[in-house]
């Protein structure tokens, strides 16, 4: 599950000058791998699975769609609050069981909807009433999980854009 962040290149490609580096010289993101303890799709705002009655581990392990919308412990399936340990997005789908590889710090595509007036660059998220679906910080004692990189005009409701997710347990 883990990765490091230790190795990062300022070069956009190797030694040998033509194999590129990856998506981006230096790129920050970080991505890990957890289990899938539900149906998750790609985008969407994930949180550690707190109902888990196995070990500490498991609980650190697997991940839900984060729902702001129902109580910890809730489901099935299992679902968190936003209370609950919100890691990152998912970057592709999963069923139960699965892996499912997340972005836990940096940009990304997520699932983000606007309250009628919108959300700008720049603005804190935290996570919505809607499984999976980040929506601007209201400024209620939820923790922020991200910041929008890609505006969101008025009236658009839920779509896909780019965000900076903030790395919330590192």
């Amino acid at each position: 599950m883990a990765t490091s962040s230790l190795i990062q290149s300022l070069d956009a490609t190797y030694s040998d000058g033509t194999t590129s580096v990856g998506l981006t010289p230096s790129n920050r993101r970080i991505e890990e791998t957890f289990i899938a303890n539900g149906t998750i799709t790609a985008g969407q705002w994930v949180a550690l699975d707190l109902t888990v009655a196995n070990s500490d581990g498991d609980k650190s392990l697997k991940v839900v769609p984060a729902d702001g919308n129902a109580a910890a412990g809730s489901g099935p399936p299992a679902i968190t609050s936003t209370a609950s340990i919100v890691v990152g997005v998912a970057l592709a789908g999963a069923s139960t069981g699965q892996r499912v590889e997340v972005v836990t710090r940096g940009m990304c595509e997520a699932s983000v909807t606007e309250s009628g007036s919108g959300i700008n660059v720049g603005d804190a998220l935290q996570i919505s009433n809607t499984a999976g679906v980040a929506v601007i910080t209201t400024g209620a004692l939820i923790p922020v999980c991200g910041f929008l990189v890609d505006a969101l005009a008025a009236a658009a409701g839920t779509a896909t854009r780019t965000v900076y997710v903030r790395a919330n347990w590192s």
